[in-house]
């Protein structure tokens, strides 16, 4: 039996429908999030029956979009979503926006009006412009469009799709009218495991390793940063050979943390600006003669706002450009990293052992579990949630965090978990709650969640799906009734307040445990009985409206004086 015979015998007839869901689920995407509408409910209907596939379905698309974010953030797969046309593909296009700028694998799959339906005179419901707009919107967001016109080219024109996502870690759509999701076709087992292949080096890639090595040879005070592209890319152990090969010191972002092990002896905190939690850490980058950017966007909440770099003493690599000084090359960091690497081992270059931290440098590096007690009466405030915290993480170095925007986001840089999942480059609201139900889908590790309280209103209903789905996230809220890090300024209240909620009667309503905690010593012992609980839990932590945590403080002192805005 020669090859062509056994592939064919190995095929078998199926629906186009059905097609779609083996595809999914033979390149390791064993979770849809959808909302099906009536552009897609045949398609739906047809992916129920497909073997290691489940439709989880949910309340709102944009919501929808950031669980399968936290699915792509927590398992090795790229996450999946399913919208009907035009209203459900408009309310993802947020997420997949988000998806876009931070880097994220994801699948978006959207029904559409039939052919005849498109060759009719009738308006079609759901439409904008015509029925090219939605994929004119989708290409200034995805990397990679497929029309399904041809039902027979569906299989490869998916494959092709889903490796793109994985390989560029970037959103990819693919677009099926509605009266294909019955048409015959014959699926066809892949026969080779979907994954991303190596980066190889070219000279290219050596010229530019070259350059870039000359560089930090003429530097006093070198700092490298692993960013989000290796953490996405996995390449945390060529980071880590790097820095040792070359004696450099690295510290890490808010979007790369937990990329590489922080125990290493050149870790140096974490640097988002003058939101970093260690004045050593920010002292080190700011007074820095060469910055090498491994895989890092030059944005304004991490490098853009303090960093004095200039042009001639900046190594960056970024989205398949490395720029080494004023030299630009087409590549990707991946290939640099493998280059740079390939070149000082061949040079059997050995860096220079860098000096321990004293005890007093490494305290907010390498921190220990808090030590002092707050009085059982104190109210709560943002520095002794960090505390609480940072004693569950300090206990639990397992444990995952996820935050959302606001204050949450700059209280998680003075805490340290194994690993945050955070959203510091596009800084949408609402990541938080419906990503971790995703991450749990996807790596099966139980979260910690902080959101404040206007990003919960965002996104937070979809906690009702999280007990159905399995999941069992810890949610704290950080309910201050105030979008507090836009200001905290008496006079802004009108445009910042919001309403006294107590997120209890939420949890009820949810059907999930709920708690209040008004002082550090209540959150202390709702954490303990959350952490014994195997099912979703809520704490509403009620902090004073106008307080915010001093690294927010800090961060919105420096963007006034560094953008010159007027104070308030």
């Amino acid at each position: 039996m020669n090859m062509l015979t056994r592939l064919f015998t190995a095929s078998r007839e199926m629906t186009l429908g059905q097609l779609v869901g083996h595809v999914l689920v033979e390149s390791q995407i064993n979770d849809l999030f959808c909302i099906p509408g009536d552009f897609t409910m045949q398609l739906s209907r047809e992916m129920l029956a497909t073997p290691g596939l489940t439709l989880r379905t949910m309340s709102h698309e944009y919501s929808t979009t950031l669980t399968a974010l936290g699915y792509a953030l927590g398992g090795q797969a790229p996450g999946a979503v399913c919208f009907t046309y035009g209203v459900g593909a408009l309310n993802a296009i947020n997420g997949i926006a988000q998806a876009y700028v931070e880097r994220l694998p994801l699948v978006v799959i959207s029904g559409s009006p039939g052919h005849k339906e498109r060759q009719g005179s009738m308006f079609a419901h759901h439409t904008i412009v015509d029925h090219g707009t939605q994929l004119r919107l989708m290409k200034e967001i995805t990397v990679h469009q497929a029309c399904i016109d041809d039902p027979h080219q569906a299989q490869d024109q998916l494959r092709e799709a889903i490796a793109i996502a994985l390989h560029e870690s970037r959103p990819v759509y693919v677009e099926i009218p509605r009266d294909l999701f019955l048409h015959k076709v014959r699926h066809t087992p892949r026969r080779t495991p979907l994954g991303r292949q190596p980066a190889l080096f070219d000279q290219h890639a050596l010229s530019a390793a070259e350059q870039a090595l000359k560089l930090l040879d003429q530097a006093q005070q070198p700092v490298l940063v692993p960013g989000l592209d290796v953490k996405r890319g996995h390449l945390g152990a060529e980071a880590l050979a790097l820095s040792e090969a070359l004696g450099l010191p690295w510290v890490e972002t808010p979007m790369s943390r937990g990329g590489l092990p922080t125990t290493h002896a050149h870790y140096r905190g974490i640097y988002a600006g003058p939101a970093s939690p260690s004045r050593l850490t920010q002292t080190l980058v700011d007074s820095c003669d060469v910055l090498m950017l491994l895989g890092e966007p030059n944005s304004d909440v991490n490098m853009g706002i303090a960093s004095q770099i200039a042009g001639g003493r900046l190594i960056h690599a970024n989205d398949g450009v490395v720029m080494v000084g004023r030299q630009r090359y087409e590549l990707s960091t991946e290939a640099f990293l493998r280059a740079l690497l390939g070149l000082a081992a061949s040079a059997r270059r050995h860096g220079q052992t860098l000096a321990p931290l004293e005890a007093e440098q490494a305290a907010f590096i390498h921190p220990s579990a808090p030590e002092q007690l707050f009085a059982a009466d104190s109210p709560l405030t943002p520095y002794e949630i960090i505390d609480e915290l940072n004693r569950v993480f300090s206990a639990l170095p397992d444990l995952d965090l996820i935050v959302d925007c606001g204050d949450a986001f700059f209280m998680s840089l003075g805490m340290f978990p194994r690993d945050v999942l955070a959203s510091s480059l596009y800084m949408s609201m609402g990541l938080a709650v419906p990503g971790a139900i995703g991450y749990q889908l996807a790596s099966g590790k139980r979260p910690l969640v902080l959101v404040g309280d206007g990003a919960f209103h965002m996104t937070g209903n979809e906690l009702m799906h999280a007990a159905r789905f399995g999941t069992s996230p810890i949610v704290v809220v950080l309910n201050n009734r105030r979008w507090t890090s836009l200001s905290g300024k008496p006079q802004d209240r009108p445009l910042t307040e919001q309403p006294d909620l107590e997120f209890i009667d939420i949890a009820r309503f949810h059907k999930v445990q709920g708690f209040t905690a008004h002082t550090s010593e209540q959150l202390r012992d709702q954490l303990a009985e959350a952490l014994a609980m195997d099912r979703p839990v809520l704490i509403d932590a009620r902090v004073a409206p106008d307080t915010r945590s001093y690294l927010c403080e800090r961060f919105f002192d420096a963007v006034q004086k560094q953008q010159h805005l007027p104070k308030a």
